[in-house]
């Protein structure tokens, strides 16, 4: 899911209801149901006070407008991860071998057999010795390496 600047701002013009600049945490809920997250009181509120700076139990809008990008990058982060998931799985088996990450790195013009051993090793690890992955662990993988990136090179 994309969010244009454009829809967050008047998300958060529609549900500022009294034009103070700002939206309480009913606000908030309204305006994160137009957005399509349907959240419970105590979610709303814990994300409320992660993104409050002055602590006034109200979220202005550059906070808001962050709160958005960050949450709508995770949510499509982990839509192109499942899609990712979906290429490697060849046979349809919702798990991803050994052999269909071989043929994929074939398929892109690797040698692929002198990759073998390194994509064992992958995915004995990521499945806890098994030699398949599946959603959950191709996810969970592909959440590790983020949060490495993010360590490594961390956004301004």
């Amino acid at each position: 899911m994309t969010l244009s600047m454009e829809h967050i701002k008047e998300s958060f013009r529609l549900f500022d209801s009294d034009g103070s600049g700002e939206i309480d945490q009913q606000e908030m809920k309204l305006a994160m149901l137009s957005l399509g997250w349907q959240l419970e009181d105590s979610e709303v509120l814990d994300m409320m006070t992660a993104i409050d700076k002055d602590g006034d139990a109200k979220i202005n809008y550059d906070e808001f407008e962050k709160m958005m990008v960050d949450r709508t990058a995770a949510k499509d982060s982990e839509e192109e991860a499942k899609r990712a998931f979906k290429l490697f799985d060849l046979d349809k088996s919702d798990t991803i071998t050994v052999d269909n990450m071989v043929e994929v790195a074939r398929q892109l013009g690797e040698n692929a057999e002198d990759m073998r051993s390194r994509i064992e090793s992958y995915i004995t690890a990521a499945s806890g010795g098994e030699q398949a992955i599946n959603l959950q662990q191709w996810l969970a993988v592909m959440d590790s390496v983020k949060s490495m990136r993010s360590i490594i090179s961390p956004r301004p």
